[in-house]
């Protein structure tokens, strides 16, 4: 789920705007994904603020991409990968004219 705030996470988890750094379309083991990139500064708590299995997953897609601890959004939704970045894009805008 997208707030003015952030990106609700399955398991709890929430990656906030003001920690997002900037959000892209990256490929991952030959699949598509909307990939959140946390700001550096925000690299170590964005890590623990995660599930276990997410947090793996950060990891690895972090060694994959050459970033620190990138977030990939599900890819397992109505909306194609290039669809979801648009709405996140949006929703980034959003939250930051609420503020």
């Amino acid at each position: 789920m997208l707030t003015a705030d952030g990106a609700m996470l399955g398991g709890g988890s929430r990656v906030q705007w003001a920690h997002v750094r900037s959000a892209r379309l990256e490929t991952l083991l030959g699949q598509r994904f909307a990939v959140l990139l946390p700001r550096e500064e925000h690299v170590a708590d964005q890590l623990r603020a995660l599930p276990l299995p997410a947090r793996l997953g950060a990891l690895l897609n972090g060694r994959l991409l050459r970033e620190p601890a990138p977030v990939a959004l599900p890819a397992q939704l109505e909306l194609s990968p290039a669809e979801l970045l648009r709405v996140v894009q949006r929703a980034r805008r959003l939250g930051s004219h609420l503020r």
